[in-house]
């Protein structure tokens, strides 16, 4: 197999991602703060976990345990603040 071919299929695999929030620093009743979850060959990495990330997690009805790693760009309260619950 040509080399090029693997890497533009390995690329164009499938993936979901799921907004969870993209608001400003502080949450207001429709923001809250940064947060994305991406589907990625069954596996769920979270990039930022803004205060409320735990309960816009339950709304799109996400599960917990399929939580593989989560990311945190910077540490600013409005990217981290929802890892304490």
């Amino acid at each position: 197999m040509n080399p090029v071919f693997i890497i533009f299929v390995i690329i164009m695999e499938k993936f979901e991602i799921n907004i969870l929030g993209c608001g400003s620093a502080l949450p207001t009743t429709r923001h809250f703060p940064s947060s994305q979850v991406i589907n990625f060959r069954d596996k769920l990495f979270m990039i930022d976990c803004g205060e409320g990330s735990q309960l816009q997690f339950r709304k799109s009805k996400i599960k917990f345990s399929r939580l593989n790693h989560i990311f945190i760009s910077h540490l600013h309260g409005d990217h981290c603040f929802g890892l304490i619950g």
